[in-house]
């Protein structure tokens, strides 16, 4: 009787244990479920000056990195364990190129697909032959950052995006407020707060000084990238009020999907000479399977909405901007992988996530305010100095 006894204390205790586990497991899930919506609540209250199509195309743009960081991940995970980055990414910007095209075949405007309707060879030259070279090119160089710095270390280098790509802005021409500064910089600091403390533990591996070189390469690749876009969506924006140098008839804007048809094949080309190089192509194809494809589909689905998306954010609320936003993904993913991968939710992130929220409010703010500080100088007309406003005044 005393065994018989005993044995149902050890079985009621090992039940508590794993009701409370689950009750634990349970109020991680809600935690992280209510982080995600406090993070769309909060990036739609600041975003609310641009309009509901900004919001939206935002909401989208954060999602999309978030489904496919996790489509990649699971995709180079067991089962599956396909580990063919490049001809990935080749299809992804294949799937792009070959939608814009598409989509300006079926509006009967398929001479947008030609380099010629950039409207000169040289515009051409200094937008997007730079673009389609330094988009795959930051893809690679990342890549090879991962192999000597590890993704912790590696993402820590990536939180200066924000910051390079408001100083290229800048000195393109993009006029960014002395306030906003402070909102880009602030962002920065969450980022590397997120990035400290999803490193925890992680070990860094030799070759730091390459890595870092790598690194610094891929984030500068990425901002040129961003701001070039930005001045072909936006270009007006890129014109210094008050400057001698002012063109005489100002660049017209390019329709986002208008960019992607034509950067979209050189992009394809250098993925394919870049995946040809450091990967089998024939073990490539051997390795499709059924499921491994449809997860490849998912994936280029995926990739497909998160650049147009990207685009589309660029021209609605500017580089600079988008490039703060996309920082937010790495708490989504986070959140997510607590939700349904039972990771651990740590403060660190939860506190880079408030600054760079903080960060992207100020940004936000400062930027409204001088877009409304130059639409009432608009409005009002050029000012005339002192001595000519009194001789006109005389003339009356």
């Amino acid at each position: 009787m005393g065994g018989d006894s005993v044995e149902d204390v050890l079985s009621i205790s090992l039940l508590q244990v794993a009701a409370s586990s689950k009750f634990t497991e349970g109020v991680g899930k809600l935690a992280a479920l209510g982080i995600v919506l406090a993070l769309f609540s909060a990036v739609c209250f600041i975003l609310r000056p641009h309009g509901q199509t900004a919001t939206l195309c935002t909401v989208g743009l954060i999602c999309s990195l978030v489904t496919t960081q996790l489509l990649m991940k699971e995709l180079a995970s067991a089962p599956f364990s396909f580990n063919y980055p490049g001809w990935v990414t080749v299809l992804h910007f294949a799937t792009v190129w070959l939608v814009c095209v598409v989509y300006w075949l079926v509006k009967g405007e398929s001479h947008k697909a030609l380099p010629s309707s950039m409207g000169s060879a040289s515009r051409y030259i200094r937008f997007i032959l730079p673009i389609a070279l330094s988009l795959p090119m930051s893809v690679v160089f990342n890549n090879t950052a991962l192999i000597y710095l590890g993704a912790g270390l590696n993402s820590i280098v990536a939180t200066l995006s924000p910051v390079t790509t408001a100083a290229l802005a800048n000195l393109m021409g993009r006029k960014v407020a002395k306030l906003a500064w402070v909102g880009v910089c602030m962002a920065f600091v969450g980022a590397g707060v997120i990035a400290w403390g999803k490193l925890g533990h992680g070990h860094v591996s030799g070759g730091v000084v390459g890595g870092l070189l790598f690194s610094l390469a891929s984030v500068l690749l990425r901002s040129i990238k961003v701001v070039l876009q930005d001045n072909l969506l936006n270009p007006t924006a890129y014109i210094r009020k008050g400057s001698e140098k002012q063109p005489l008839r100002p660049a017209m804007p390019v329709d986002p999907m208008h960019v992607w048809a034509l950067q979209g094949l050189p992009c394809v080309v250098i993925s394919v000479v870049y995946a040809a190089f450091t990967e089998d192509f024939r073990a490539f194809a051997r390795a499709l399977e059924f499921g491994t494809s449809l997860l490849v589909l998912a994936t280029c689905v995926s990739a497909c909405v998160l650049n147009l998306l990207g685009m589309f954010v660029i021209k609605q609320i500017g580089g600079a901007s988008m490039q703060i936003l996309g920082k937010l993904n790495t708490i989504m993913v986070v959140a997510f992988s607590v939700a349904f991968l039972r990771e651990r939710l740590q403060p660190k992130v939860i506190s880079g996530t408030c600054l760079i929220c903080v960060g992207v409010g100020i940004f936000e703010y400062a930027e409204h305010k001088a877009r409304e500080r130059e639409t009432s100088k608009a409005k009002e007309g050029p000012m005339l100095p002192a001595a000519q406003r009194a001789e006109e005044g005389v003339k009356c």
